[in-house]
């Protein structure tokens, strides 16, 4: 299984570093442990409610679900 996970253009997460991961309806929080050092990723669908507060990678609502599936499925292994 590949353990990169696209978040968007030039940004990806290596999957072995994510500790932590919540899900919402219209965000993604990723806890990595890198280091250290705790990094968050929070992640928004592009035009929702959620996306006004925050300054987090914003994707599409396709996207979201992609990584939604990717990141369960890699941590459900």
């Amino acid at each position: 299984m590949k353990k990169g996970l696209k978040v968007s253009d030039g940004f990806n997460v290596n999957l072995d570093n994510v500790c932590v991961w919540i899900v919402e309806a219209e965000s993604i929080q990723l806890q990595l442990a890198c280091s250290d050092e705790l990094s968050i990723i929070d992640i928004v669908i592009e035009g929702s409610e959620a996306a006004k507060f925050s300054s987090g990678h914003r994707v599409t609502i396709n996207e979201f679900k992609r990584i939604e599936r990717e990141i369960t499925e890699y941590m459900a292994e």
